[in-house]
């Protein structure tokens, strides 16, 4: 457990695991099978400040999962008191240019891959360990003043809107790292499993809950089921915060064998409400803790729930120690927006502090977006975003309502419920279904026209082999839909 008043300077938290455990694996990559020591792993990280001296930066940015060659870097910008920025190399050349731009600092950016849009500033290219890496100086012309205690941004994940840099401080990174390590008893005896990108918040979260607790991290990224299992089984994972779309990925080899988590202590779901009949199954046939948390990239955690066996597992669990959760403008049936009052908050949008304040309310509240409500026991109850909803023929739809349902249908993975327009009923009702085997699509209408009343049955029924995913193994539901409008409505 983590006592209160500790260092609040990542690097010496992390030098002190370094202390107790130096010649103890701190990070293990899959697939490459490479390793690095605590010790290493300082040194490395002591090393690279010659490089950001060099350059006389006061950003780091790294486009791509960094390597266990690159890694090192994250530390070296707590070190040396500069901000750290991991890019996700698949979004578009312009994007990545327009996120650097927000910066009022000069950046380095280091990538395996040429990137030829940044050609303009390349410095060329160095050897880091096996590799070549090129390097980029991008100058600020920025006028406006980023925060100089920022140590980290991250964008959200725009699964549902546009992205937005989001600001931490070493303080507040700690603070948030300690919230998991203290819920979740994580210490140096676990084996922390990340399936998580470096430029998704999830795989920040394990790389700092690991490398400040004196835990060891297995990075499995990009997610893929044989190599999870394969870490799983061959390093004894006993902690790991998978999304809910990997887990529902992973089920069928886990129903196959429940024992292939036997190593586990703790498993938590995140990001995604997780399938109940899953989380049901997995209280059945096996021992560790089955955890369910709420939160997003701004409020860290702000609800969790441990599940017992019998347990009803269709809510997300009551507010943690340091959270206090409201619903605003709750209609006849509870429902309304969820807002959140942390002791996490984030350090706010970067040279955006309007949008910030636009964000909260005037206590304080954060505005999630999300659309909850409390059940009789007073534990909270997601039930999908704000936004989501939408009207047809005259009545408001809450897709979640129509999802659960279909998820009950045996062979739906998973699906989603959207609005098509219509020029006499506003909008139809559109269902997307990925199937894990071939599924009747008669018998899918029959058991919604069963289950939910008439004015919730979709009209568009959709079965798919695969759902596009964001990096971080999120649904990207706005590239279903327009996959699905395109192909099917606009032809």
């Amino acid at each position: 457990m983590v006592k209160p008043g500790g260092a609040t300077d990542i690097w010496d938290r992390f030098s002190s695991e370094v202390i107790s455990h130096g010649e103890k694996p701190a990070i293990i990559e899959i697939p490459s099978g490479k390793q690095i020591t605590y010790n290493e792993l300082k040194n490395s990280a002591v090393e690279f400040s010659d490089l950001l001296s060099e350059y006389q930066v006061g950003a780091v940015a790294i486009s791509g999962e960094p390597d266990i060659e690159l890694t090192p870097l994250i530390l070296t910008c707590a070190l040396e008191n500069k901000c750290f920025l991991p890019l996700n190399q698949d979004e578009s050349r312009s994007r990545l240019l327009k996120t650097l731009d927000q910066l009022s600092l000069d950046v380095l950016i280091l990538s395996r891959r040429k990137i030829k849009e940044f050609s303009s500033i390349s410095k060329g290219n160095r050897t880091l360990g096996e590799h070549d890496v090129f390097v980029y100086l991008k100058i600020s012309k920025a006028k406006k003043t980023t925060n100089n205690n920022l140590f980290l941004l991250t964008q959200s994940s725009g699964s549902t809107g546009e992205p937005k840099l989001i600001g931490f401080s070493q303080k507040t990174k700690i603070r948030r790292t300690d919230q998991s390590i203290n819920l979740f008893h994580i210490t140096a005896d676990d084996v922390v499993l990340s399936a998580s990108p470096m430029h998704h918040s999830m795989g920040q979260r394990h790389f700092f809950v690991a490398l400040l607790s004196g835990a060891t991290l297995v990075k499995a990224f990009p997610f893929n089921p044989k190599h999870w299992i394969g870490a799983v089984q061959d390093f004894a994972i006993s902690f790991a915060i998978p999304v809910a779309t990997h887990l529902k990925i992973l089920n069928p080899h886990i129903e196959k064998d429940p024992g292939l988590l036997s190593s586990f202590r703790c498993l938590v779901t995140s990001s995604a409400t997780a399938d109940p009949e899953l989380k049901s199954r997995l209280l059945q046939n096996t021992d560790f803790e089955l955890w369910e948390i709420y939160g997003m990239t701004e409020t860290a955690c702000a609800t969790a729930v441990r599940f017992t066996a019998d347990d009803n597992v269709g809510h997300v669990g009551k507010p943690i120690e340091g959270t206090t959760v409201r619903i605003r403008h709750e209609s006849a049936d509870g429902r309304g927006e969820i807002e959140v009052l942390s002791d996490c908050l984030c350090d706010g949008y970067l040279n955006d502090q309007a949008l910030w304040d636009n964000s909260l309310t005037p206590d304080g509240y954060f505005c999630s977006g999300d659309l909850g409500c409390f059940d009789e026991q007073r534990n909270l109850v997601f039930l999908g975003r704000t936004t989501e909803s939408f009207e047809s023929c005259g009545l408001l739809i809450f897709p979640v309502d129509i999802e659960r349902v279909a998820a009950q249908f045996k062979g739906v993975r998973d699906c989603v419920a959207f609005p098509v327009q219509n020029e006499i009923f506003g909008n139809l009702i559109g269902l997307a279904i990925l199937a894990e085997t071939e599924i009747d699509r008669r018998k899918v209408l029959s058991h919604l026209r069963k289950e939910l009343p008439k004015n919730k049955v979709p009209a568009l029924l959709f079965i798919k082999t695969n759902f596009p995913l964001l990096a971080s193994g999120k649904l990207d539901k706005k590239k279903l839909v327009k996959q699905i409008i395109n192909e099917n409505i606009n032809r």
